[in-house]
């Protein structure tokens, strides 16, 4: 048991002389500039202003709201159909069935207008 208890002690030992023989890393020389940087910007955003407020609070609900009623308005537009557009669809129809059925029951395949 006192045997096994000395190995750690050893271990722990030789583990904390290899934390004085690491060598230190320097960092690149701009660094310090950067992070300071970083720091600053970090503080410029949590600030409060009324511009961020108004952005927040104001623009980007109303900006959302238009969307939505716009949209409303852009598929009620879109399928929105008025007697005329049913009319001339049918008007399509009888004519595409009248020009297969003259093809169907005519002899001359290449008969033209």
């Amino acid at each position: 048991m006192n045997d096994r208890k000395q190995k750690i002690e050893e271990n722990v030992e030789r583990t904390l002389q290899l934390f004085n023989e690491i060598e230190t890393i320097e960092p690149g020389p701009y660094f310090y500039a950067k992070l300071l940087s970083k720091i600053k910007n970090l503080q410029k955003k949590t600030r409060f202003s009324m511009r961020n407020f108004f952005q927040t609070v104001v623009l980007r609900p109303a900006f959302l709201v238009f969307l939505v009623i716009l949209n409303i308005f852009s598929a009620s537009f879109m399928f929105q159909e008025t007697e005329n557009q049913s009319q001339i669809r049918e008007k399509y129809k009888i004519e595409m069935a009248s020009e297969f059925s003259l093809m169907s029951n005519s002899s001359n395949l290449f008969l033209t207008y």
